[in-house]
C-alpha cells in the first residue's frame, strides 16, 4: 500500500507541473479524439467525472453535449458515490474533497452506455491509480454500464501499477497522442481437444503477440476466462478470440458472400470502371475488400489493430468457402497491420485509383456474432478533416465512403450521397 501512497503523490505533483498551455492543447486533441471514437458518438447516456485541479477539464465536454445526450456525475454520500444527472453545469456546486457534484439527490441506478473514469495515473493495460478510495472499482464491479474509458496525458502513463486483487481496469485510455484499446492483453491457449502440432502453433502465436501461452488443461472456457480475461483460442482449423464475456471474434464471410450472390452492389457502380487498383483503409473483417477482390479489383486493405488482422488475415489465407473462385478472391487480398492515417501519410500521391473507408457507422447497426468484441478491439476512430485530406491525395480518381444514413459525415465533407432505398446505410463519394 505504501506503493501506491508514494506513486499517487509522485504522479500528482508531475500533473501539477505541467504548464497551463500544455494541459489546453493536450485536453483540445484528447477531446477531439474521444469525439470521433464510435463509441462516444453512439453513447446516449455518460457518466463523466467532473475535472478537478489539474485534472483534465471535463466541465468542457459537459458543456458542449449536455443538450445532446444524458449526462451524470459522480456525487459522493456517506462514503458512496452517487449517481446524478444533470441538465446545466449550473447545477453543480462544490462538495466532497471541493471536487464540484450536483445539488440534486435524485439518484440513477440505471444502465450507462460509456462511463469516462479519473485517475492519478494509468497504465497501457488500463489499470488506474486513483484518489485511495476505491469508488470507481467498487462502480464498475456492481453497476450495469456497457464500456468504459480514462483520459490522460501521454506523459503521465505509468509502466507498472501495485494492483490489488478487486482492482478494475478500463477498456479504453485516450491520450493527447493516441487510443489506447486495454482488450490487446490476452494469453494464447487451444481447445480441451488438442495435440502437438496445435499446441506448437498456439506458442508461435503467442510469441508473435508477445503474449503468454496458458495450458487448456480441462478447464470449461468459462473457468478459464475468469482466471485470464481475454484469450486467443488455436483450433485445427480456426482461431478464435474471446473476451471475459464470452463475446467472441471469427473470421466468417457470411455477408459478403450474400453480396457476392446477389450481384447487385452500388459499391461496384460508383466505382465504375474495372481492374481498379482500391485502398481499403478500413478492413474490419473485409467484407468489403472481399466482395471488390472478386469482382476484380486489386485491393490493399489496412488494419490498425493487431488482433483483428491477424484474425482476418488468417482467415483470407486459409479459409474455404466450397467456391473456387471466391476462394481466390480471399487469397488475392494484401493485408497491412498499420494506422490508416500513418499509412496514408507514407503515400505518393496519386497512388491508388480509390481510397474507400467504412468507419464502422458513427449508428450502430449489429448485423454479426462478431460486432461486440470487436468494437472493443477495433482502433479506428473515425473521418476527420485530415483523413480525408490525405484519402484525396492518395487517390487518383474517387474517395467513397460508406456510412449510416444519419452520419454527419456526407453533409460535413460534401460527399455526394447514393442513397440505397430500404437500406440502413449509404455511400457517398467524391470526385478527385
Amino acid at each position: 500500500m505504501v506503493d501506491k501512497i508514494l506513486l499517487r503523490k509522485q504522479f500528482i505533483e508531475k500533473r501539477n507541473s505541467l504548464s497551463e498551455e500544455y494541459r489546453k492543447r493536450a485536453d483540445k486533441e484528447i477531446f477531439k479524439r474521444l469525439e470521433n471514437f464510435k463509441r462516444f458518438k453512439l453513447a446516449k447516456k455518460i457518466f463523466i467525472y467532473v475535472g478537478f485541479g489539474s485534472e483534465i477539464n471535463t466541465v468542457l465536454l459537459i458543456e458542449k453535449y449536455i443538450k445532446e445526450k444524458r449526462i451524470f456525475v459522480p456525487k459522493i454520500v456517506k462514503g458512496k458515490m452517487e449517481l446524478v444527472e444533470i441538465f446545466s453545469v449550473s447545477d453543480l456546486s462544490k462538495g466532497y474533497f471541493g471536487v464540484l457534484e450536483p445539488r440534486s439527490e435524485k439518484y440513477y441506478y440505471g444502465s450507462i452506455d460509456l462511463v469516462i473514469t479519473p485517475s492519478v495515473v494509468f497504465n497501457k493495460n488500463g489499470y488506474r491509480l486513483g484518489y485511495g478510495k476505491g469508488y470507481y472499482d467498487k462502480y464498475f464491479s456492481s453497476r450495469d454500464f456497457k464500456f468504459s474509458l480514462g483520459l490522460a496525458y501521454e506523459n503521465m502513463l505509468a509502466e507498472n501499477i501495485p494492483l490489488e486483487e478487486h482492482d478494475k481496469k478500463v477498456d479504453m485510455v485516450i491520450t493527447e497522442n493516441r487510443l489506447i484499446n486495454t482488450h490487446e492483453n490476452f494469453v494464447v491457449t487451444t481447445n480441451i481437444k488438442t495435440d502437438d502440432k496445435i499446441i506448437s502453433r498456439a506458442k508461435e502465436i503467442a510469441n508473435y503477440f508477445e503474449v503468454d501461452y496458458a495450458e487448456r488443461k480441462k478447464l470449461t472456457l468459462r473457468q478459464f476466462l475468469s482466471k485470464y480475461n481475454n484469450a486467443m483460442l488455436v483450433y485445427k482449423d480456426k482461431i478464435l478470440y474471446v473476451n471475459q464475456k464470452e463475446e467472441k471474434l471469427f473470421f466468417h464471410i457470411d455477408t459478403a458472400m450474400l453480396r457476392i450472390k446477389n450481384k447487385s452492389e452500388p459499391l461496384l457502380d460508383i466505382i465504375g470502371e474495372k481492374n481498379q487498383e482500391i485502398l481499403d483503409i478500413t478492413m474490419g473483417l473485409a467484407r468489403d475488400s472481399i466482395v471488390l477482390s472478386y469482382f476484380g479489383h486489386r485491393v490493399t486493405s489496412l488494419e490498425a489493430s493487431k488482433i483483428i488482422h491477424f484474425i482476418v488475415s488468417c482467415g483470407l489465407n486459409n479459409f474455404s468457402s466450397g467456391n473456387l473462385e471466391i476462394d481466390k478472391a480471399l487469397r488475392k487480398i494484401k493485408t497491412l497491420n498499420i494506422d490508416s492515417l500513418e499509412f496514408l501519410k507514407k503515400c505518393e500521391d496519386n497512388s491508388y485509383d480509390i481510397v474507400y473507408a467504412d468507419p464502422m457507422f458513427s449508428n450502430n447497426i449489429k448485423d454479426s456474432d462478431n460486432i461486440a468484441v470487436f468494437d472493443k478491439l477495433a482502433c479506428f476512430d473515425g473521418i476527420r478533416a485530415e483523413v480525408l485530406a490525405e484519402m484525396k491525395r492518395v487517390a487518383r480518381k474517387k474517395v467513397i465512403i460508406k456510412a449510416h444514413n444519419l452520419d454527419a459525415v456526407f453533409e460535413s465533407f460534401g460527399l455526394k450521397k447514393i442513397i440505397r432505398s430500404g437500406s440502413k446505410f449509404s455511400f457517398g463519394y467524391i470526385d478527385v
